[in-house]
């Protein structure tokens, strides 16, 4: 079974921990890395080649939706779920999902997470998620 190689990008480092915990024991998803910043999120991109991206956006040195602006751009094949406890108004959720494939409040809870996660990376694929399960 293919593993979704994830990369966690929150300037909280608590966030990030509890991020990282949720998946921790599941056997399809693997953090690879962890950033505090969009910047960061950019040069462990290039490192890494994460699958699928958890954005913040508010964070400091670059927002999540520069970053994610940017990350796109360079390799659109990879997914990213903006993570946002901050209140987002209607326009602000679809600014932030100009680039961006799913936008997600804090707190999700683990199944939510783990759910929004394995949905996101397997959308648009000729494969889905259930065929994927089926050959493991």
């Amino acid at each position: 079974m293919n593993r979704i190689n994830v990369l966690i990008v929150d300037d909280n480092e608590v966030v990030r921990d509890l991020a990282r915990l949720s998946v921790a024991h599941e056997h399809d998803i693997n953090v690879v890395a962890e950033a505090g910043h969009g910047q960061e999120a950019i040069q462990l991109c290039q490192v890494f080649s994460p699958d699928l991206i958890l954005m913040d956006i508010e964070m400091p040195i670059m927002s999540g939706i520069e970053a994610t602006r940017i990350i796109k751009e360079a390799s659109p094949e990879v997914k990213v779920i903006i993570y946002s406890s901050h209140f987002m108004n209607e326009s602000k959720v679809k600014q932030s999902l100009v680039y961006a494939d799913k936008f997600l409040a804090k707190p999700a809870g683990k199944q939510e997470l783990i759910a929004t996660i394995r949905q996101t990376f397997w959308e648009g694929t000729e494969k889905s998620y259930n065929k994927q399960l089926e050959a493991s």
